[in-house]
């Protein structure tokens, strides 16, 4: 089965091996399909084991578009985040998945250098915050696949976002 946004472009994949019911949320917008999907009447949600740690966060943040070569950082004196422009054209859960993972280094230090572990932390907080707002694990992947490039880092911060996204619950309520 195959999930597509309003642009045509893959919101979810899934391919079951099994004949048992799969539950995803599905953003409330016009979406195309492949395969065979049906409604439930209950909401599916993500027992992530998100914290209370936002209350470090800033008040009021200012996003601008702009040419950033680290694709998004942000200026945690001035509350002002930069993605590059590229990402306008994205999918918006591209772009929820960015604000996430710049929000979390108000919450994770990397002391003025770069860490592979705070990067991954910050990523798995995107990833909660993401799970938390209704988008699916298959859109968690696809925003950090689009953001990552190649090397160990990069397979670092994607292995840990397997395991958390392995290791996460589902409820329906």
């Amino acid at each position: 089965m195959q999930v597509f946004d309003k642009f045509g472009q893959l919101f979810y994949s899934y391919y079951p091996k099994t004949d048992k019911p799969f539950y995803f949320n599905l953003n409330l917008d016009k979406f195309s399909y492949t395969g065979i999907l049906k409604q439930s009447k209950k909401k599916l949600i993500y027992l992530t084991g998100f914290d209370k740690k936002m209350a470090k966060m800033p008040s009021k943040i200012l996003i601008q578009f702009t040419n950033n070569g680290d694709k998004a950082s942000i200026n945690k004196k001035t509350g002002v985040l930069s993605i590059d422009a590229v990402y306008k054209t994205q999918p918006f859960f591209i772009l929820c998945f960015l604000y996430g993972h710049e929000m979390a280094h108000f919450i994770y230090q990397n002391n003025g250098f770069r860490s592979p572990m705070v990067e991954s932390d910050c990523d798995i907080f995107a990833a909660k915050l993401m799970l938390k707002r209704g988008y699916n694990p298959s859109q968690v992947l696809g925003a950090l696949k689009f953001g990552l490039g190649n090397g160990t880092e990069q397979d670092y911060r994607w292995q840990k976002m397997i395991e958390f996204l392995n290791s996460i619950k589902t409820k329906l309520i």
